[in-house]
């Protein structure tokens, strides 16, 4: 977080960031952060914003190829799934069965999943199909078109 604070100007006027207008340390506690400017909004309505991912995603993008902004954190580039695995890696990380794959994994494909499956087999560990169930990190589409379905 204090790392933030060192670039929050190029964030606001680049990224609208909002404005940090502190650091706060809560008396009696180990806990501390940045307080930020208010900002009056609402949850995403995909009907009303179907271009908001795109829009997300951009600005992603932005922040990944900002060589000032690299410089003033002092940090290597990073994909996006190295920020994924530094920001979630922990919460993932105790599940019994889930194993990280390398990058070339990143895209469904047939041969990905062959590649996924490699090690186990040739560990010879088996699993038994019913045993066998997706972790979703988010709704499957078709989970999302009976909720709007429902609307």
């Amino acid at each position: 977080m204090r790392r933030w604070l060192a670039v929050h100007e190029r964030l606001e006027q680049q990224y609208r960031a909002p404005q940090i207008l502190d650091w706060v340390d809560v008396p009696g506690t180990e806990h501390s952060g940045l307080l930020f400017e208010h900002i009056d909004g609402s949850t995403w309505d995909i009907d009303s914003r179907p271009d908001l991912m795109n829009e997300i995603a951009s600005l992603l993008l932005n922040l990944h190829e900002d060589d000032e902004l690299v410089r003033a954190l002092g940090d290597p580039g990073r994909t996006y799934r190295e920020c994924w695995e530094l920001r979630y890696r922990e919460q993932f990380y105790d599940l019994e069965r889930a194993e990280f794959g390398p990058p070339g994994l990143s895209y469904p494909s047939v041969s990905a999943l062959v590649e996924l499956t490699r090690a186990k087999f040739q560990r010879e560990d088996f699993s038994q199909p019913r045993d066998v169930h997706p972790l979703y990190l988010r709704l499957s589409d078709a989970e999302m078109n009976w909720v709007k379905q429902a609307r």
